[in-house]
């Protein structure tokens, strides 16, 4: 019999452990062993939630019950640091409530958390609101709490993290927390239920991290919203712009991540977010939602700030313009990472943009520092293939000389045919990388995810990865592989598995050493045919060389799917290791006669070191055979 280790640990440790858990789970223990009984009385942290509690009658009676008895029945000698409570109870007895956080406020409370929708107005506390060592105040769903205005007395010296998404007037709380670090704020409009007028919102000066949303200023009332955060290091901005909404804000040198959703109805009506960009200059991350960057689109004699930081810039437009992008580029002097998202939706091309204009002068000819010199990544989302599209692309992959990948999200409602001949064409492109991989991925209605990778034979890397290659390929008439001759690993995912098509590969795949091979499994796409040409007889001279390593993933034993696996086996003169993942929807028994077979097939003696099934290690022991 195994000693029982952790029941000999200090009650300290246990409690900690369970600190980790829904108070319910944590008390459930003292059943566990006479040593585990008071347990979780010195527990103190506590995570009540009344959602488990629901079914049948009289189930508030119980919960108010079991929540009084948790509180009544625990060790004060622990006293409580953090509590968490989410409590949808629909009676009136906010009594109840209150008698709760009477009971675990005190001096060593640190951490609020609660989550109200209950049907009576609350007033919290004061002296939660005035607590001297509270650090963290979550308030979710308050659309019952009473306005601030009924705590005339809001001081919280220690407090560091406050979120607030309820009905409230959030000013009290803000002013009265001197050292507030990190805050959420989001403000409903009139259709959440209630509604509070907030003339005007002023951020603490001591922020580092701050999401704000604001939908209340969609009534149009004269806001203003003052963001004076010089130490802010963090920001998501989500708010809906009207003619008579102000915003004002500080510089942010210190600023490392910027999100910008901004909604509006006119251009005029967004001025200051120009302003806004020049003031996010030091950011390292930058990503502009579609209207955010509509606004600097009709952004009349506007000049891109310089970015001198900037490492990752992340763009949702609603029409692609090559000079816009330019222009941003060309003062982003160290951008490692760029993320081009196209919104094809008729929905925001016609109702928002309109197609936008872009009104600031024609970019410098010259190629961009960060172009030639520390552009890494780049990633297109909807790609369409207009001109103006591909001849970004051209340009990125001709000048781009440190490029190491490019990611390609072909538009959706492109026929097969067209998707084909878009993979082609750019896999054309002569690139200024050496190693620079490019990947396309194709999203199918149908087929919900396909991926092709391409790469022509005298600009391919030393790796091809193809996350699914594809039904570009797979379906492709009389498609042709390039040679490969310095590609070393291939991912492939395939609709089906196909013998013919492993084999076309791997004949122009002259040095591969590493082979990963995956089948979709629970789409429409498997019953899709091979429309390539009859591999030659000769065995692929990487097979008989160089490869070393082949994984097989979701392996159904299929007679195509076993055929490759003997011809590996049987062909590959240097392979050390053969993986076999097996459908996890296969039964056991199944799976082991596929293991069965798959070992008695006659291998190369002395050469391939290891066979293993990764599915069935766990339930019958390791089946390596060395």
């Amino acid at each position: 019999m195994k000693m029982d280790r952790i029941s000999l640990l200090p009650n300290s440790i246990l409690c900690d452990i369970l600190s980790y858990l829904p108070t319910k789970e944590a008390v459930s223990t003292s059943i566990l062993s006479s040593r585990w009984r008071h347990v979780w009385k010195e527990l103190q942290v506590l995570d009540i939630d009344d959602t488990t509690s629901r079914p049948g009658l009289g189930w508030e009676a119980r919960f108010a019950s079991y929540v009084n008895a948790i509180l009544a029945r625990r060790n004060a000698d622990y006293p409580i640091q953090k509590f968490r409570l989410t409590c949808y109870e629909y009676s009136e007895r906010s009594l109840t409530i209150l008698t709760w956080l009477d009971a675990v406020n005190g001096p060593y409370l640190q951490e609020l958390y609660l989550c109200l929708e209950v049907a009576c107005e609350i007033d919290l506390p004061e002296a939660i609101l005035t607590s001297p060592s509270l650090k963290s105040l979550v308030l979710k769903h308050g659309e019952y709490f009473d306005c601030y205005e009924k705590f005339p007395n809001v001081y919280l010296p220690s407090l560091k993290n406050l979120e607030l998404d309820g009905c409230v007037d959030p000013s009290k709380l803000l002013s009265g927390s001197p050292v507030l670090e990190n805050l959420m704020l989001i403000v409903p409009n009139k259709d959440y239920g209630c509604y509070v007028y907030i003339p005007t919102i002023q951020m603490p000066r001591t922020l580092k991290r701050l999401i704000f949303e604001d939908n209340s200023t969609e009534d149009n009332n004269i806001s203003h919203r003052v963001i004076d955060t010089p130490s802010l290091e963090y920001l998501y901005m989500k708010i809906i712009a009207k003619s008579k909404l102000q915003v004002s804000f500080s510089d942010f040198p210190n600023m490392v991540e910027a999100h910008l959703h901004i909604h509006h109805g006119r251009v005029e009506h967004v001025l200051w977010v120009p302003k806004l960009l020049v003031a996010l200059r030091e950011t390292k991350l930058l990503a502009l939602k579609h209207c955010a960057t509509e606004c600097l689109f009709n952004g009349v004699t506007f000049e891109f700030p310089e970015f001198p930081r900037l490492l990752n810039l992340e763009l949702d437009v609603a029409c692609f313009n090559t000079d816009f992008l330019l222009n941003f580029l060309h003062n982003c002097h160290v951008l490692e990472d760029l993320v081009v998202h196209v919104l094809k939706s008729v929905v925001y091309c016609e109702l928002y943009f309109h197609r936008s204009q872009f009104y600031v002068p024609a970019p410098p000819t010259m190629v961009s520092n960060c172009v030639t010199s520390h552009l890494k990544s780049f990633e297109f989302r909807e790609y369409e293939n207009s001109a103006d599209e591909r001849e970004f692309i051209e340009y990125l992959l001709q000048r781009g000389l440190v490029l190491k990948r490019v990611t390609i999200h072909l538009y959706y409602y492109l026929d097969q045919e067209t998707k084909y001949d878009i993979v082609k064409e750019l896999s054309a492109i002569p690139r200024g990388s050496t190693t620079c991989q490019l990947n396309f991925i194709d999203q199918k209605p149908v087929e919900h995810a396909a991926t092709a990778a391409v790469k022509t034979h005298h600009h391919g890397p030393t790796a091809l990865h193809s996350p699914a290659a594809s039904s570009c390929l797979f379906s492709a008439p009389a498609f042709k592989f390039p040679e490969f001759h310095r590609l070393v690993n291939l991912e492939v995912d395939v609709p089906c598995f196909n013998t013919n098509f492993m084999l076309n590969f791997l004949h122009n795949c002259h040095v591969l050493e590493v082979l990963v091979v995956g089948i979709w499994t629970g789409f429409d796409s498997y019953t899709m045919e091979y429309n390539g040409p009859t591999p030659p007889t000769m065995v692929p001279n990487c097979v008989t060389s160089h490869l070393k390593s082949v994984e097989f993933r979701a392996y159904q034993d299929t007679a195509d799917e076993r055929e490759f696996i003997v011809y590996l086996l049987q062909k590959g003169l240097v392979l050390k290791t053969v993986t076999i993942s097996i459908e996890p929807d296969f039964g056991q028994e199944t799976k082991y006669e596929f293991v069965r077979e798959l070992y008695a097939i006659p291998r190369v003696d002395g050469k391939l070191k290891t066979l293993r099934s990764d599915q069935l290690q766990n339930d019958f022991g390791c089946m390596n055979h060395e």
